[in-house]
């Protein structure tokens, strides 16, 4: 889900578990004033919805199932499927496109094969993608689930899912950027159950991050169910 105070969107996934094709994806816009549901957008054949992010008035929809960014143009209706891909994304190195997320100051960061990568956009254009040059952390430890971006800070928070691991080994990593393609990174918390989405909150100048632990480990039958699922407050 994402908002800009004015909308809400939402990602309606159809994915099948036992490892066939996905079924109809869909996203969802809601009026925040009234909570009604206010316009509805069929993604192409296959998609797995993972982020979306706000644009200058459009949507970009990340696809986990293919490296992709959909574009969708709320004014018009029209989807594009084809809006941004890249050789340089492998998928034969951990490939599935992670989190993705815009920066408000003209670009997109996004994970896949343990790096993350930078999109700049202008007028709904996509850019030459370059990779973030990240010191502080090994390769195994740049793999992105969960994004969230701190503007004034130039700062990304990520969640690192552990779903394949029995142990509880989510871990919640920063990014601090000098400029746009350069951080440094850092452990914020680790032992966390199935980590996945996260969001960052400034609340009376007290830091916090919700951690979504989501349970799917349960889900795939590597481990027990604990709660159905469990929100971690990390006070920064």
């Amino acid at each position: 889900m994402t908002s800009d105070g004015t909308v809400l969107l939402s990602i309606l996934n159809n994915a099948d578990f036992t490892g066939g094709a996905p079924g109809a994806s869909k996203l969802v816009q809601y009026s925040i004033s009234t909570g009604e549901k206010t316009g509805e957008w069929s993604l192409p054949a296959n998609t797995i919805g993972h982020t979306v992010s706000i644009v200058d008035g459009k949507y970009y929809v990340s696809d986990f199932a293919n490296p992709r960014i959909i574009e969708v143009n709320p004014s018009t209706g029209i989807v594009n499927g084809s809006w941004f891909t890249s050789s340089k994304w492998d998928s034969s190195i951990d490939g599935n496109l992670g989190g993705v997320i815009y920066d408000n100051d003209g670009g997109f960061y996004a994970y896949l094969g343990f790096k993350i990568w930078y999109i700049p956009i202008n007028n709904g254009q996509a850019g030459t993608m370059e990779e973030v040059n990240i010191t502080g952390l090994s390769g195994d430890q740049i793999n992105v689930d969960g994004i969230t971006w701190v503007e004034s800070q130039k700062t990304l928070y990520y969640a690192s899912n552990d779903t394949g691991n029995p142990d509880n080994v989510g871990t919640v990593y920063k990014l601090a950027f000098s400029n746009t393609l350069t951080a440094t990174g850092s452990v914020v918390a680790t032992g966390l159950d199935d980590t996945s989405g996260i969001w960052y909150l400034n609340k009376n100048d007290s830091e916090y991050l919700f951690v979504c632990e989501s349970q799917f480990g349960g889900l795939f039958g590597i481990n027990s169910f604990d709660p159905p699922f469990n929100i971690e407050i990390i006070k920064l």
